[in-house]
């Protein structure tokens, strides 16, 4: 090999070195290595993006529910409203005086 004009020897190296151990590869073996590469990591990206969907799929489920109990919650409220409402408007109960308003038989 011939650099800037002087020819370039090439070194020896003893077996144990690391430099001999290391493989000579071709373009082709490059090209096979970076391709197999390349269609791995296309692989895991389909991969990962299957299951951020499936993810995704999952939070609007829960948020579906989550509006649904909320609204639940809200008419139950509403109606345990009414109901104190009207229990207020009846009077106290006819077991006595457990809604005095000295408080005694008041379970806290």
């Amino acid at each position: 090999m011939e650099t800037r004009g002087r020819k370039q020897e090439y070194e020896e190296y003893d077996e144990e070195d690391a430099r001999t151990m290391s493989p000579r590869r071709s373009i082709a073996e490059l090209e096979q290595i970076g391709s197999e590469a390349k269609a791995l990591l296309e692989e895991q990206a389909k991969a990962l993006q299957s299951g951020l969907l499936a993810l995704l799929e999952r939070v609007d489920k829960v948020k579906e529910e989550h509006e649904k109990l909320e609204a639940e919650n809200r008419f139950l409220q509403e109606y345990i409203g009414s109901l104190m409402a009207t229990s207020k408007i009846t009077g106290p109960s006819p077991s006595g005086n457990r809604n005095s308003r000295s408080g005694m038989g008041r379970v806290k």
